[in-house]
């Protein structure tokens, strides 16, 4: 795999960050919000209803409980990967000549243990209306990197949380046919680290720069349920949620003549969670003496909203152009990204990637947290 990102020293010098391994949004997405929904193979969430998890998967069907019910539970991922350094160089500004890239191969950026909490709570105010709480984790991602990584100047660290608080309603219209939705008050928190490079490859030191920033937004959603007694039917829709992260962005290290760019900045970076559609059926033949229920399900995501991040800060300089080039190779298939736009109007347009581009793509294995 192949990534070649458009860079120029401008940006360099604001340090924008980017990811090590491209990714698409599901990269992010954590589905393992309830324990009994991992048991069924995420095939039930919006058209079982027989759990308080449904908040989540479809509040619509939470009018199949009976009472008060509450349900918390956490769920552990164990994942790991392995990156190989197949040829990364980076260019030389003013020059043509390239210069190797190197460093060891970062070792397994996961933690061992990976824990997605979660809580729900639905009660029957009548026999019409239903109300729920849920608290959980969609979307995560944590990665660290050794700091020799030959990647180090895509990515040292990154840390991706959002914590989700959705209160719900539903209401039955038949003994068929229920409507529920509820509101996403979301919080994101984020942490990127990164190497930069040198204008001179003689340098022996990198600069580094790191970016915290967090936010606070709110979204929706709003789910359908229907079930003739033999077979439930459920469809929901999570709308996407626009994040702005605000915080603070630190550059150090750098030498001449980049040594301007040194110091503390206030940053922002704007970033888009995608929206969710769930279709789910549920047929459950009746007539048999053992339970059996098969689950056909359908799931999609806006995938490109979270391709990308541009952060932007007090900082603006501007030098020469350069290019860098980084390879590398995993273990799965992952799609590659393509060239990177640049924010500035007329910049050189000069090929160069991981150091940080205001595009940055979020770094993304499959597995997050």
């Amino acid at each position: 795999m192949s990534l070649t990102r458009r860079l120029s020293w401008s940006l360099l010098a604001t340090a924008a960050l980017v990811a090590p391994v491209p990714a698409l949004a599901g990269g992010f997405y954590l589905q393992e919000q309830s324990p009994i929904e991992i048991g069924r193979a995420l095939s039930g969430g919006a058209a079982a209803g027989d759990d308080p998890s449904t908040i989540y998967f479809n509040p619509a069907a939470m009018t199949e409980l009976q009472g008060v019910q509450l349900s918390a539970g956490a769920s552990a991922l164990m994942a790991s990967a392995h990156q190989t350094n197949r040829g990364s160089y980076r260019s030389i500004p003013g020059s043509t000549a390239t210069v190797p890239v190197g460093g060891s191969d970062g070792g397994n950026p996961f933690e061992r243990v990976i824990p997605i909490p979660g809580f729900y709570a639905s009660a029957q105010v009548t026999d019409k209306l239903w109300l729920g709480l849920g608290v959980n984790a969609p979307f995560g991602l944590k990665l660290e990197y050794d700091d020799d990584f030959f990647g180090r100047y895509d990515s040292l660290y990154t840390n991706l949380k959002t914590y989700n608080i959705q209160p719900s309603a539903a209401y039955k219209l038949t003994d068929n046919l229920s409507i529920g939705g509820g509101v996403d008050v979301q919080y994101v928190k984020a942490t990127l680290t990164n190497a930069l490079p040198q204008v001179s490859p003689l340098v022996p030191t990198d600069g580094f720069t790191s970016l915290k920033g967090d936010d606070w937004s709110v979204g929706w959603n709003a789910g359908l349920f229907y079930t003739t007694g033999d077979t439930n039917f459920g469809v929901h829709y999570r709308s996407g949620i626009s994040h702005k992260l605000q915080g603070t962005q630190i550059i150090s290290g750098l030498a001449a003549p980049l040594t301007a760019a040194n110091g503390e900045f206030a940053a922002t970076a704007p970033l888009d969670l995608p929206d969710l559609v769930t279709v789910r059926m549920m047929p459950r033949p009746t007539q048999n003496v053992i339970d059996i229920r098969m689950y056909q399900s359908m799931f999609q995501h806006n995938c490109s909203s979270l391709s990308k991040i541009f952060i932007k800060t007090t900082l603006r300089l501007f030098s020469r152009p350069d290019r860098i080039r980084l390879r590398k190779s995993l273990p799965r298939t992952i799609p590659t990204i393509p060239d990177l736009p640049t924010p500035f109007p007329n910049p050189p347009h000069l090929p160069i990637p991981p150091p940080h581009p205001p595009p940055l793509p979020i770094p993304s294995p499959p597995i997050p947290l």
